[in-house]
C-alpha cells in the first residue's frame, strides 16, 4: 500500500490505510479519492468502494461499533450526542467526521445536521489552527526558537521504488515526485536513475 500523505488528519490517514486493507483483503483495487462528504450522502460509491468503507469503519470502531449502533437518531432533543460521539472517537481510531458519516449512512443523522456539525467542526479547528499560527508568530518575533526542528521522513527503498516507478509509468509528474520525495529539483537526478 502507498499512501499519498496529504492529509492533515492522522485519524483519516488510519482509515483510508483501512479501507485499503478492505481492498487487499477483497483483492480488487478501485480508484477512488476518499471525501467524506460524497460518502455520507450515498453518492454514486460502487458496491466495493462502500464494502470497503464499512470493514474500515468496523474495524475501527472495534466494540464501540454497538455503542454506534445504539445511539438514538440525532437531534436536538438529545443535544445532537455530541458527547457519546466525541468519547466514541476519543476511544478509537475513528475521526469525528467518519463517524458522522456512518450516522447519516445508517439514517440516524438527517444530512442538514450533518452539515451543521462538519461546519462547526471544521471552524473549531480552523480557530485552533489560526490561534498556533499567531502563537509560532509572535514566539518569532520575540526571538524564541522553535522548540523542535521539523521531522524528517524516513524514506524505505521500497517507498522511494514506488514513487519512481508511479513517475515512470505517468501516475505523478516531476513536481509531484520532488514533493513526495522532499527533494529539491536539482536532486531529481540522482533519484531517476
Amino acid at each position: 500500500m502507498v499512501l499519498r500523505r496529504n492529509q492533515d488528519y492522522f485519524k483519516r490517514e488510519i482509515f483510508t490505510l483501512a479501507h485499503e486493507l478492505g481492498h487487499y483483503l477483497l483483492n480488487q483495487e478501485e480508484v477512488e479519492s476518499m471525501d467524506y462528504d460524497q460518502l455520507a450522502h450515498n453518492t454514486t460509491t460502487s458496491k466495493i468502494e462502500t464494502w470497503c468503507n464499512n470493514f474500515a469503519l468496523a474495524f475501527l470502531a472495534g466494540d464501540e461499533l454497538a455503542a454506534l449502533d445504539n445511539l438514538p437518531e440525532i437531534g436536538k432533543s438529545n443535544d445532537y450526542s455530541f458527547d457519546e460521539i466525541k468519547a466514541i472517537s476519543d476511544s478509537t481510531h475513528l475521526s469525528f467526521t467518519a463517524i458522522l458519516t456512518y450516522l447519516v449512512r445508517t439514517n440516524k443523522m438527517s444530512g442538514a445536521i450533518y452539515g451543521r456539525m462538519r461546519k462547526d467542526q471544521d471552524d473549531t479547528i480552523q480557530a485552533k489552527k489560526d490561534a498556533e499560527k499567531k502563537k509560532r508568530e509572535l514566539e518569532k518575533e520575540m526571538g524564541k526558537k522553535p522548540m523542535a526542528s521539523q521531522a524528517k521522513p524516513i524514506q524505505s527503498p521500497l517507498f522511494v521504488s514506488a514513487v519512481q516507478t508511479a513517475f515512470y509509468d505517468g501516475v505523478i509528474n516531476e513536481y509531484e515526485l520532488c514533493k513526495t520525495l522532499h527533494l529539491k529539483p536539482e536532486q531529481l537526478e540522482k533519484y531517476l536513475r
